[in-house]
Parts: C-alpha cells; structure tokens; sequence
C-alpha cells in the first residue's frame, strides 16, 4: 500500500443499504477497483465482492504500523530524538503502546476554571523528620482547650409568632 499510494479513509455512512442505522466505513482513496481493472479484461469473469470493513481496518492499522516503523527509521538515521522506546521498534509495533507513549508527555492539570493546580511533591527523609517534630511540638502546647459559652437567645431569629400559627399547618 505505501509503494502505490493506496489510503484508506474512514468515513461515516448515515442510512444505506448495507448500513442498517448508520455506521462506518472504510474507503479507499484511490479506489482499488479502478487500480487493478486492465483494459483486456472482459467484466464477465469477476464479481464485485465487498470487503468487510473488519479486514480493511485490519489492513489499515498494518499500513500505518509499517509507515510508523519507516518513519521511526529514517528518524534514527537522521540521529533526531526518537520519542519512543526502542523495544517499539520492532515487527510488532502496537498502536494501543504508541498511543500510550504519546499520553505520556507532561500534562500541567488545571482546574475547571483553567488555572494550573498546585502538584504535591513527596517529602524528603529530612523534611518529614523535621515536621514530625514541629507536630510534637505543636500538640504538646495546644493540650489545653478554654471554651466560653453565653446561655441566652439571639435577636436574629427572635420572631413573635403564636399558637395558632405553629400548629396551622397541622
């Protein structure tokens, strides 16, 4: 496929005869038929059979395995970073392990918002030994509790309200 130029496309199909509700499909961009048709070939002796979709994204994840594998290569020639592990570039390269490569570039998170978040970094032996010790301290002093309480009632939600009216909804 790489040596004549042949693609697919992956395009979506909303009602055919062949879709029942819609679906996918797999195109091939330029169409294989019109490639291997010879003018000396009468149309008598070949049918039209359809490839099942399974077998073209079957062909097409092969077609860019092979054109990441050549594109991996002519990269280690050129001497330019790789970007991948070394044990990817061999015959079985996996899209699932590429993908996972590429998610693995630094993402800054950020909130909702789109405000970068603070990132937790690990303690050091040193550190945690030093706010240990500043806890101990701290709990030895905050032991003693003082608690003032004024018994009374607040104006804020001081309301007349009578009888009749409380048991109203009754």
């Amino acid at each position: 496929m790489a040596a004549t130029g042949v693609r697919f496309e992956k395009s979506r199909v909303e009602f055919g005869a062949d879709t029942r509700g819609g679906g996918w499909i797999y195109r091939m961009e330029p169409p294989l038929d019109t490639m291997g048709r010879f003018e000396t070939m009468d149309g008598a002796g070949q049918k039209d059979d359809k490839v099942r979709y399974a077998v073209r994204q079957i062909l097409d994840a092969e077609f860019r395995k092979e054109s990441l594998r050549l594109d991996l290569e002519a990269r280690k020639r050129r001497g330019g970073a790789m970007g991948l592990d070394d044990e990817m570039l061999g015959e079985e390269v996996d899209l699932k392990q590429v993908a996972a490569a590429a998610e693995k570039k630094i993402v800054v998170k950020k909130d909702f918002f789109g405000r970068v978040v603070a990132q937790a970094v690990p303690m050091t032996p040193v550190e945690k030994e030093k706010s240990r010790k500043e806890r101990e301290g701290r709990e030895e002093e905050d032991e003693q509790v003082w608690v003032s309480f004024h018994e009374g009632f607040s104006n804020a939600v001081r309301k007349p309200i009578t009888m009749s009216e409380l048991l109203g909804g009754l």
